[in-house]
C-alpha cells in the first residue's frame, strides 16, 4: 500500500531548509522507500525510477534510514541516520516498536534524530530543487520498494527545526529548551590559575525565548548570562578536576541541564604537563577483508574457542610533546560500551594486552589480511583459517588489563611505550590491543571509537611529562570569514579566501584564541597557526585571457585587527553587527572588509594547491597578546590582492565534521631560564641548602672559588625536588664559593 499526494507549494520545497519527522514502526529485514518526492517527471508518468531519483526522499536500509535530495541533474546528497554502516547490532532503527525520527537540513549539514536524540551530523551543501511532482508515502515508482510497516504523524516542514522543537515532536511534553556547552571541550587541560571561559549554545521551542543560562561547577553556581552568545569566565581556577554544566531556562520557566564537560587543572607544583591526545586513526580488524576505519565501535572478539577474531589498532601523534621530555605517565583510555552476556565466572573479565606494532599499517586500508590494502601481514596460524590478523607483527605485551563488564573508561598504562615513541619517532607505528585468546567463543568487549557521536566517550591517550618547555595546542574560541556582503559565516564549515574582481580582496578570515592557559610572564619560543587547506582553484578561468594556467601559489598575510570584532555578528560591513569597519576603497563597491583596521603584516605564506595543513609563524603576535591581553583582538588572514579574479584558497573551520582538520594554534613556551632566576641559600647545620624554582627546568648548578678568571665546575650533589623548588645540599667549605645555574 502507498499514498499519493498531489504536488502543492508547501511540499515543493526548494533551497536549503527542510525538516521531515514522524513516528515509525518497522518490520524485520525490510529495505523500503518511505517517502518519495521524485526528481524526474518521467518517473511519475512512466513508472520508472532513474537518477537522480529524489527531489527529496527517505529510504530504510537495514537498520538505518537514509535521507536523499538532488541539487542538480547529476548530484545527489545522501546521509544515513547512523554513523555506523552495516552493523545490525548497533543500528538505531529497531523493528516492531514505535520510534520517532527526524531529519533536518540547513544548507550546511544534515542532522538525524531518533527519539529526540541526535544520532548523526554530516557536513552537506547544495540546494533542493522545486520539481513540481507528486509526493508518495510508502513506496517509489519502480522497483516499487513498498514499505510494510506503520507510519504516524508524518510532518514535512520548509524550515529547519531545532533540537528543542524535535524533542517536543518526539513526545517531550515539558517542552524544555536545549543547551550544550561548546567551550571548553571534554577533557581539556588547563594550568593552575587559568581563567576558564565557558560558552554555551541554548535554543527554546518555537514561541519561547531563552531567559537565562546558568553555569555550574558540580552543584556550585559560577555565574549567569541572559544574552546570546552565553558565556561566563571562571577566574584563577585552582588545581583539580571539575565537572561543568549549563542550565538553560526559557521564557515559560522550563529548564534543562546540559551534559557535563569534564576538565582538569594542573596543580603546577610538580612542573609536569598533562596533555590528552586523541587518535589520529583508529580501527579494528576482523577475520575477513572488512575495513573498520569508519566504525563507531572498536571491537575485541574471541571466535572460535581460544582464537583471536578482532584486534584494535590506534595511532597517536606525539609531536606536541617536546623532544627530550620525560614521560612520567601515559594512560590509554577506552570507553567500554558492550560486553557478552555469558555469566560463568571465567567470563567475568576479559584479558586485553597492549602491544607495539613492528610494521607500519595504513589504518584506513588495513584488514585481517593486509596492513595497507595490498601487503600482507606476516603469515601465522593464530586465528581462524590462518588469517594473520597482525599477530606475527607485534611485540610482547607492554601491559595487560583484565576488563570487567561495567561500562565506562578502562585504562592501559603505556608509559614505557609512549617514551619509546617520543625517543624514536620513526618507530611509532601505533598500538595494538588484542582479543583474549584464552576464552570460549563469542566472548567480547566493544569500545567507543573516534566516530562515536558522543565526544566524551571517544578514546584518548593522557600523557604526563616534564620538560624545559611546554607545548599547547589551542583551538579557536571563534572563527569566521567575511565576504563583500552582509553574510555571517560563523557556522560555516570552511574559512575562505578569495580574489574578486581581479586584484581585489573578497574574503578575509578572522580567528580568536584564548591564551589564559599560558602563564603570565612566559616566554613564547614558537607559535604556529595551522589551517587545513581543503580546496583551491586548480585551473584558469576562461574570462581571464591570455594566460590559461592556474597560479601555483596564493599569498596570505597574517595581521592583528585594531578593532575588537564580535565574530558571531561580523560582516564585510560591520565588526559587531552594528558598528562599521573604517571606510576604505580596498574592495568591490568600497566595502571595507576590515582593511583599514589591521596592523602591518606579521607573517606571509605562499600557499600552494596541495591540500593539507599550512602554517603561519605568529610567535611575535602571540607574545604581544600574552604581554598585553587587552590587545588580543585575534588574527586576520588576508586574501591575495595581486591575483586575477576567482583565485582562492579554502580551509577547514572549527565546524568541519573531521576533527583532525580543524584549525589550531600550537604554542611552545618556557616559564623561566637560568638567567633571571634567583637562587635561594639557607644554612642547615654544616651544610648549605641551595634552591631554585622547578620552572627553570633543564639547568644544573655550578660553582667557582673566584669570579676571576671564572672557571666554573658542576656541583655533583643530587638535585631533589621539594614542592615547587629544586634543592641541592652541599657541605660548607670554609672559604668563599660562588654558585650559578647553567644549561
Amino acid at each position: 500500500l502507498y499514498v499519493d499526494i498531489p504536488n502543492s507549494p508547501s511540499l515543493d520545497i526548494s533551497g536549503t531548509n527542510i525538516t521531515i519527522a514522524g513516528w515509525i514502526n518497522t518490520v524485520a529485514d525490510e529495505d523500503a522507500v518511505i517517502i518519495d518526492k521524485p526528481y524526474n517527471a518521467d518517473d511519475v508518468a512512466n513508472g520508472t525510477f532513474q537518477s537522480p531519483f529524489y527531489q527529496y526522499g527517505i529510504e530504510r536500509s537495514r537498520r538505518d534510514l537514509v535521507f536523499s535530495f538532488a541539487d542538480s541533474d547529476t548530484t545527489v546528497q545522501s546521509v544515513r541516520s547512523s554513523q555506523t554502516i552495516g552493523l545490525d547490532e548497533v543500528g538505531f532503527i529497531q523493528d516492531d516498536i514505535w520510534q520517532h525520527f527526524a531529519v533536518t537540513y540547513d544548507g550546511t549539514s544534515v542532522k538525524w534524530y531518533v527519539n529526540g536524540v541526535q544520532q548523526n551530523s554530516v557536513v552537506t551543501t547544495g540546494n533542493l530543487q522545486a520539481r513540481g511532482n507528486r509526493l508518495r508515502i510508502g513506496g517509489d515508482d519502480q522497483p516499487q520498494q513498498f514499505y510494510g510497516g506503520q507510519l504516524d504523524d508524518l510532518r514535512i516542514y520548509d524550515r529547519t527545526l531545532n533540537l528543542a522543537d524535535i524533542r517536543v515532536l518526539a513526545g517531550d511534553t515539558n517542552q524544555t529548551p536545549d543547551v550544550a556547552i561548546t567551550q571548553p571541550v571534554e577533557r581539556t587541560t588547563f594550568l593552575a590559575g587559568a581563567n576558564v571561559t565557558i560558552t554555551a549554545e541554548a535554543v527554546a521551542v518555537t514561541g519561547r525565548t531563552i531567559a537565562k543560562v546558568e553555569f555550574f561547577q558540580g552543584s556550585t553556581l559560577l555565574g549567569t548570562d541572559t544574552n546570546s552568545p552565553y558565556s561566563f569566565t571562571w577566574n584563577s581556577v585552582g588545581g583539580g578536576s571539575y565537572s561543568l554544566t549549563a542550565k538553560a531556562t526559557d521564557s515559560a520557566g522550563a529548564a534543562t541541564n546540559s551534559a557535563a564537560v569534564n576538565i582538569k587543572v594542573n596543580g603546577g607544583a610538580s612542573g609536569s604537563t598533562i596533555v590528552n591526545l586523541f587518535p589520529t586513526q583508529d580501527t579494528f580488524l576482523n577475520v575477513n577483508t572488512d575495513i573498520g576505519i569508519s566504525s563507531a565501535t572498536l571491537n575485541l572478539y574471541t571466535w572460535p574457542d581460544d582464537k583471536i577474531a578482532n584486534v584494535i589498532l590506534m595511532k597517536f601523534d606525539l609531536s606536541s610533546i617536546p623532544a627530550g621530555a620525560t614521560i612520567t605517565d601515559a594512560q590509554l583510555n577506552l570507553y567500554l560500551l558492550e560486553s557478552d552476556t555469558h555469566e560463568e565466572a571465567a567470563s567475568a573479565t576479559y584479558s586485553v594486552g597492549a602491544h607495539k606494532l613492528t610494521i607500519n599499517p595504513n589504518l584506513a586500508l588495513a584488514s585481517g589480511f593486509t596492513y595497507d590494502g595490498t601487503n600482507p601481514w606476516t603469515p601465522n596460524s593464530c586465528c581462524n583459517n590462518d588469517i594473520p590478523m597482525a599477530q606475527g607483527d607485534i611485540t610482547a605485551a607492554y601491559t595487560t588489563l583484565e576488563v570487567d563488564k561495567t561500562n565506562g573508561f578502562k585504562a592501559w598504562n603505556l608509559t614505557t611505550m609512549a617514551q619509546e615513541w617520543l625517543n624514536t619517532p620513526a618507530t611509532n607505528y601505533g598500538v595494538l590491543l588484542n582479543s583474549d585468546a584464552t576464552k570460549p567463543k563469542d566472548r567480547y568487549r566493544a569500545f567507543a571509537s573516534m566516530e562515536d557521536i558522543t565526544a566524551s566517550k571517544r578514546p584518548y591517550l593522557q600523557v604526563t611529562y616534564t620538560s624545559a618547555s611546554t607545548t599547547v595546542n589551542l583551538f579557536p574560541t571563534q572563527d569566521t570569514f567575511l565576504n563583500i556582503n552582509t553574510n555571517i559565516a560563523i557556522s560555516d564549515a570552511t574559512l575562505n579566501l578569495y580574489t574578486w574582481p581581479a586584484n581585489k580582496i573578497a574574503n578575509v578570515i578572522l580567528m580568536k584564541f584564548d591564551l589564559s592557559t599560558i602563564p603570565a610572564g612566559a616566554t613564547i619560543t614558537d607559535a604556529q597557526l595551522n589551517l587545513y587547506q581543503v580546496k583551491s582553484d586548480t585551473e584558469d578561468q576562461p574570462a581571464d585571457p591570455p594566460t590559461f594556467t592556474a597560479d601555483a601559489t596564493y599569498t596570505v598575510g597574517a595581521y592583528k585587527p585594531t578593532k575588537n570584532p564580535n565574530l558571531v555578528l561580523a560582516t564585510g560591513f560591520t565588526y559587531d553587527g552594528t558598528n562599521p569597519w573604517t571606510p576604505n576603497s580596498c574592495c568591490f563597491n568600497d566595502i571595507p572588509i576590515a582593511q583599514s583596521d589591521l596592523s602591518a603584516v606579521y607573517a606571509t605564506l605562499e600557499i600552494d594547491t596541495t591540500n593539507g595543513f599550512k602554517a603561519w609563524n605568529l610567535k611575535t603576535m602571540v607574545q604581544e597578546w600574552l604581554n598585553t591581553p587587552a590587545s588580543n583582538y585575534g588574527v586576520l588572514l588576508n586574501s591575495d590582492p595581486t591575483k586575477r579574479a576567482d583565485r582562492f584558497r579554502a580551509f577547514a573551520s572549527m565546524e568541519d565534521i573531521t576533527a583532525s582538520k580543524r584549525p589550531y594554534l600550537q604554542v611552545i613556551y618556557t616559564l623561566g631560564t637560568g638567567r633571571g632566576t634567583s637562587l635561594s641559600v639557607a644554612r642547615s647545620g654544616n651544610n648549605l641548602v641551595i634552591s631554585w624554582p622547578v620552572a627553570a627546568a633543564g639547568f644544573h648548578l655550578e660553582s667557582t672559588a673566584s669570579l676571576l678568571p671564572g672557571i666554573w665546575s658542576p656541583v655533583t650533589a643530587p638535585q631533589i625536588v621539594v614542592g615547587n623548588q629544586v634543592t641541592v645540599t652541599v657541605a660548607l667549605s670554609g672559604s668563599a664559593t660562588f654558585y650559578r645555574l647553567s644549561k
